[in-house]
């Protein structure tokens, strides 16, 4: 089974981007205990609107293979 991120559409590619970013943040944060995403956004409604990009996205992404793999086998 290959991959081709290409495919993913403009949704896709940006969802996917989003839960690298969010990926990274976490590892920072558990290895140095530095908040990326509130060193950059500041403490309050923007960087909980980032975190919720995040999360939404991470979803969007599973879902999405989920649903793809369901049907392509």
């Amino acid at each position: 089974m290959s991959h081709n991120f290409h495919n993913e559409g403009n949704i896709g590619r940006v969802a996917f981007t989003l839960v690298i970013i969010g990926a990274l943040a976490w590892g920072i944060l558990g290895a140095f205990n530095y908040n990326v995403i509130s060193s950059i956004f500041g403490e309050g409604i923007l960087t909980r609107a980032v975190y919720h990009l995040i999360g939404i996205s991470a979803l969007f992404v599973v879902f999405r293979k989920f649903f793809r793999e369901k049907h392509t086998h």
